[in-house]
């Protein structure tokens, strides 16, 4: 179980995240009605806010966001692709995203093609979108992705030209399977947004009184919570498995010792007891080596049958681990031949000492003291 666990944790942290969350702060700000209705003062509250925080010391990037990665599942919308008629099969349902310009920079997102959404794309300028891989590769496969056009919602709602296409963002959590996902400008979408994230050379919480000095500055009412770092969210949703491999690990590991010491001492005593029958076998010509693989062969017999038995429980019980693991099966080969190895490993040094030892005995000196 412990062995297993463990491929799952390395499976999880060797998933490409599509963002780099070192070195970043987050903090929700959610702008209460009816004081921020009106779209332009919400995003002048933004933009006045994200300046600021630029100009602290050690920050390298600020924005806000309506919703940030390994937040939520949901918060979708439905899409149509110009000039494209819906095929059997598709789902043209794709996570909204919406952030102030330079969100997605500070986030560590990376365009495959043309450009974030940035400053340019104000509230007057020309309606702009960035997609993600899984969207892109569908349905807009039959050319250039980049200046096609796509509306969201209803057959009266504006187009949203295409100006970049980014990778995959793991938006939805490690869990779920890569979903059709768009960001667009937050100035081009009413102020959407309720998160602030912040990029800084250092701690990222040691940057968090600072952002909220400033927040309460540009509005002493305005309320702040759920400050962690980006790290602090990925690892609540990893939690529960790592909680679980530090017990099975640890159980596991006295396991071992455990039976590490019994078979120890269970050959040391057989070595003993046989003492007199070792020395007569040594004083008519045995070897050294016969006699270690006397003993040796005894404590190997043991970790044998225990091993045997010990991986066909392991295979039935672990199946009602199945819902905690990632990218390996309950039953997975490589990992129980690796514990099997390693198991055998500490049954070797086990048995080694007594067989040492009882290599060692002096014929004569066993004989006399009979």
């Amino acid at each position: 179980g412990a062995g297993l666990m463990l491929r799952t944790l390395a499976n999880l942290n060797a998933i490409t995240l599509g963002f780099v969350p070192n070195n970043l702060l987050t903090m929700q700000v959610v702008l209460p009605q009816p004081k921020y209705t009106v779209p332009a003062k919400r995003m002048a509250f933004f933009d006045r806010v994200a300046a600021e925080v630029r100009l602290l010391p050690g920050v390298r990037g600020a924005a806000f966001a309506s919703m940030l990665p390994f937040q939520s599942a949901g918060n979708t919308r439905s899409f149509a692709v110009e000039g494209r008629q819906q095929l059997p099969g598709d789902v043209p349902d794709a996570l909204f995203r919406a952030g102030t310009g330079d969100y997605l920079r500070t986030l560590g997102v990376m365009p495959i093609v043309g450009r974030l959404i940035d400053e340019r794309d104000g509230a007057d300028a020309p309606l702009a979108v960035v997609v993600n891989e899984t969207l892109a590769h569908p349905f807009l496969a039959e050319g250039p992705a980049l200046a096609r056009r796509i509306k969201f919602g209803g057959p009266n709602d504006p187009y949203y030209t295409v100006v970049g296409v980014v990778k995959d963002v793991l938006e939805r959590g490690y869990e779920r399977e890569d979903k059709p996902g768009v960001y667009v400008s937050a100035a081009q979408f009413g102020g959407l947004a309720a998160n602030i994230v912040v990029r800084v050379d250092g701690d990222p919480l040691s940057s968090a009184p600072a952002v909220e000095r400033i927040i309460h500055q540009m509005d002493p009412d305005q309320p702040t919570r759920l400050v962690r770092s980006m790290n602090d969210i990925i690892n609540l949703s990893v939690g529960d498995r790592r909680q679980h491999t530090s017990l099975l690990v640890m159980f596991g590991g006295l396991a071992m010792l455990i039976a590490a010491l019994g078979l120890y001492g269970l050959l040391a005593q057989t070595v003993s007891a046989r003492g007199r029958e070792i020395g007569i076998r040594m004083a008519l010509g045995a070897t050294w080596k016969s006699v270690m693989a006397m003993v040796m062969s005894r404590g190997m017999a043991l970790t044998a049958t225990g091993l045997v038995m010990g991986a066909l429980l392991a295979w039935s019980v672990t199946r009602a681990m199945s819902t905690l693991l990632y990218g390996v099966e309950a039953g997975d080969p490589v990992t129980f031949a690796a514990v099997i190895a390693l198991l055998g490993l500490v049954s070797i040094g086990a048995c080694a000492i007594p067989a040492i030892h009882a290599s060692r005995v002096d014929p004569m000196v066993v004989l006399r003291d009979q």
